[in-house]
C-alpha cells in the first residue's frame, strides 16, 4: 500500500528564520550538546493558504500582481469588518446574521469557524498581512505534494468515522437545532467542546505548526537530550 505524504513547505519558514540567525552569528545557536537551539517566539500567520485554491491548478508560485491583489482584497476586508456599526438595529432574521465584513462571503465565513450566530469581531483576527516566500517566491499554497496542493482524500472507512464523529462539528444555522433532538445537547457539558474552543490548546501547536485565524503566534522551547 502507497503511503502518500502531504509536504508542507511550512518548513520553509522556519529556514527562512533560522538562516536569518545564521546570517547574523558564524553559525546557529546551539545548546551546550551541540544540537541546534530553535527556540524562539514564531509567528505564524500567513496569506498563504494551507490549500491551493482550484484556480491556480499546479502552479507552485503566485506572480506579483496575483500577490498584490491577495494583500490589497485582506486589507479592504479588515477594513470592512473592523468600521463601526449601529447599536440600534433590528434583530436578525431566522438562521442569524452574516459576520461583519463577510456579508456577501457568507460561506467563507463558515470556515473560519464564523458561526451565524456571531464569533469574535474582526479586531481580533491576525491571518497576516502577507503570504510567505522561499528564496524569493511566493507560494500559492503551504501544501506542495501532491501537485495539486490540495489535501488528498481520505481513505472511505475513516472518512465514514470521521464524518460521525464531527457530525455536529460547525453545524450553525442560527437556530437552537438540538432541542428537537434526544439526549444531550452539544452545549450541555463542557467537557463536550474541543480543547481548543475551551482554550486548553492552541490553534497552531502543531506539528505541523499551521496559520489560524487567530491565536498564531507561538513559542517553541529546545530541551536538553529531545
Amino acid at each position: 500500500m502507497k503511503i502518500r505524504t502531504i509536504v508542507v513547505s511550512w518548513l520553509g519558514v522556519l529556514t527562512l528564520t533560522t538562516s536569518a540567525l545564521g546570517a547574523q552569528s558564524p553559525e546557529f545557536r546551539r545548546l551546550s550538546d551541540g544540537k541546534p537551539d530553535f527556540s524562539g517566539t514564531f509567528d505564524a500567520a500567513t496569506l498563504t493558504p494551507l490549500e491551493r485554491p482550484p484556480k491556480f491548478g499546479d502552479r507552485l508560485f503566485l506572480t506579483k500582481e496575483e500577490l498584490r491583489i491577495i494583500v490589497e482584497e485582506e486589507q479592504a476586508l479588515m477594513e470592512k469588518g473592523n468600521a463601526p456599526t449601529l447599536g440600534a438595529r433590528e434583530a436578525p432574521a431566522v438562521g442569524g446574521a452574516a459576520l461583519v465584513g463577510f456579508e456577501d462571503r457568507r460561506e467563507e465565513a463558515e470556515l473560519f469557524g464564523a458561526g451565524n450566530v456571531g464569533a469574535y469581531n474582526v479586531f481580533w483576527f491576525d491571518r497576516g498581512d502577507n503570504a510567505f516566500s522561499i528564496d524569493g517566491k511566493f507560494r500559492t499554497s503551504i501544501i506542495t505534494d501532491p501537485a495539486n496542493g490540495r489535501k488528498p482524500s481520505m481513505h472511505p472507512e475513516v472518512g465514514a468515522a470521521f464524518a460521525k464523529s464531527s457530525s455536529n462539528y460547525l453545524r450553525n444555522n442560527g437556530t437552537a437545532w438540538w432541542l428537537e433532538d434526544e439526549g444531550p445537547g452539544p452545549y450541555d457539558d463542557l467537557e463536550q467542546r474541543p480543547p481548543a474552543e475551551r482554550c486548553l490548546l492552541g490553534f497552531v501547536e502543531g506539528p505541523p505548526t499551521l496559520p489560524s485565524l487567530t491565536t498564531t503566534t507561538c513559542v517553541s522551547c529546545r530541551l536538553q537530550n529531545t
